[in-house]
């Protein structure tokens, strides 16, 4: 069986690695072929080490994208241990896991055991300012709202206010949860993104109550804040964190991955695929590439690029489908990694004791704040600066608000120190900065998002040999794409088994 796959990011790698390990523990296996438009393999995954920038950075590094695994996924933790990197799994530092959200222009830590919106502990969110006493009697409130009939998707916001308030959306919600999809959570998916919220409505009648049957031990597990997975506690992920990553960074994940694939597939980087024929006289796909050049027959193709290049490969044969995929819609965001000298930060420092902090954007507008969030990187990651330098990211964008994007990247650079001068009081400039743009990269799972995926899945289904997957369709973090990956190469092997079978 010979598959393509189209896109060398952690889903396409992903892919590879399972047709490779499934194909040959079954039978002959698959011949892949994997083709990657840039230069180096791994999508929005890359780390950056700074050993080059002199002896003071030697051991230094920076996420240029997403700085952790989510353990409560375990697929990529996994993957990561077939590949053998099961002794370079790194978790945050215990004494620096709490994490800060602006209010009222100050920096509040957010109370233990806040989990999902709802805390697991009662004593430190009633202490807590994150929400206002009458926000908290809002919240309180839930045990007496009925659930809402019916199966209808409806937004993050909606659901939020519903059932705890309009405090909850602008202080818990939106930076708890929208904020990882750098998304508006009026517009945001429930369903696509926090299914377990509403799984907890229905079942237990509100999230108060399946907070209480959590403590009780009546709740079959934490449940699982994003789309569908079946890890259900840092534990059942072999970690003691609900985050993790690796002692070279999230980029050894690529890295171990293309030292695999590199014998067995073959991998082309530097190859912009331009078209894709579906299966005519010759007998299978064909993949076009830029400067006329093709390749195949082959028997299936894995698409995993986003939704707006797929579709501009299947437009000329399904237009339908084409019109399908241009419906996702993604925002654009931007890192900045900031290094400071060690006496830039004083040791008592929010800076020094947490792991960063969370800006609400109603406290972004009134304190004249670019930043949507930050990570204190040397921090939560002390083996990302041996040598005791302060390592921050900066995050920028939301979607609908491009503002701060829009800026050049040295004043887009400039505008967050001066917001790190307001919110963490650090004065000096940065010993090396650098900005990582990802124009329109994080999809928004909108309401009827799940409706979309299913809507544009019968379309490709239409097409034996063809998959399309990715960030963009059940699940946009690592563990995620993983998963996705693996399913596409599975139900790619499993219709060979079929094809097998029939002729037999």
């Amino acid at each position: 069986m010979r598959v393509a796959i189209i896109g060398g990011g952690i889903t396409g790698l992903a892919a590879a690695h399972e047709l490779v390990r499934q194909g040959r523990a079954e039978g002959p296996g698959a011949s892949v072929e994997l083709f990657e438009a840039a230069g180096r393999l791994g999508g929005k995954v890359r780390t950056v080490r700074l050993d080059e920038a002199g002896p003071a950075f030697e051991g230094a590094m920076v996420e240029a994208g997403p700085d952790s695994l989510y353990t409560f996924k375990p697929w990529a933790l996994e993957l990561a241990r077939m590949l053998g990197l099961g002794d370079q799994v790194v978790t945050p530092d215990p004494a620096r896991r709490k994490t800060l959200v602006m209010r009222g222009g100050r920096l509040v830590e957010l109370p233990d055991g806040l989990f999902a919106l709802m805390p697991t502990r009662v004593g430190p969110f009633l202490r807590s300012p994150i929400v206002s006493w009458a926000g908290k009697v809002r919240m309180g409130l839930d045990v007496v709202i009925p659930p809402r009939p019916g199966d209808s998707d409806e937004s993050l916001g909606a659901f939020v206010r519903r059932r705890l308030g309009a405090e909850a959306v602008r202080y818990l919600a939106e930076p708890l949860l929208a904020g990882i999809h750098a998304g508006d959570p009026w517009e945001l998916s429930l369903l696509a993104t926090y299914p377990s919220l509403r799984q907890d409505e229905l079942r237990y009648g509100g999230l108060v109550r399946a907070m209480l049957a959590r403590r009780d031990g009546r709740h079959p597990g934490r449940g699982t804040p994003a789309a569908a997975g079946r890890g259900t506690s840092p534990n059942g992920a072999g970690v003691s964190s609900p985050f993790a990553t690796f002692r070279g960074g999230l980029s050894q994940l690529v890295q171990a991955l293309e030292a695999y694939l590199r014998p067995r597939v073959l991998l082309h980087t530097g190859a912009a695929v331009t078209g894709l024929e579906p299966p005519g006289s010759a007998g299978g796909w064909r993949v076009l590439l830029a400067g006329g050049r093709a390749s195949g027959p082959f028997d299936a193709v894995v698409v995993t690029v986003p939704p707006p290049a797929a579709a501009r490969l299947v437009r000329p044969w399904d237009p339908g489908m084409a019109a399908g995929l241009d419906q996702f819609v993604f925002a654009s965001t931007a890192v900045a990694a900031l290094v400071y000298p060690a006496g830039a930060v004083e040791e008592g420092s929010a800076v020094r004791r947490t792991s960063g902090v969370l800006v609400p954007s109603v406290e972004a507008r009134r304190m004249g704040l670019h930043l949507t969030a930050c990570t204190w990187a040397s921090s939560k990651w002390p083996h990302t600066s041996p040598r005791g330098l302060v390592v921050i990211r900066c995050f920028v964008g939301r979607h609908g608000d491009d503002a701060a994007l829009e800026l050049p990247d040295d004043r887009l650079l400039e505008a967050l120190q001066e917001d790190l001068a307001k919110i963490a009081g650090i004065e000096q400039p940065p010993l090396w900065r650098q900005l990582f743009r990802w124009p329109r990269a994080m999809p928004q799972y909108r309401v009827g998002h799940l409706g979309l995926v299913e809507q544009v899945q019968r379309q490709v289904s239409r097409w034996p040999g063809l998959f399309v997957t990715g960030a963009a369709w059940r699940g946009m973090g690592i563990s995620d794409c993983v998963r996705q990956g693996q399913e596409a190469a599975q139900r790619c092997l499993a219709r060979a088994s079929h094809a097998v079978r029939k002729g037999a």
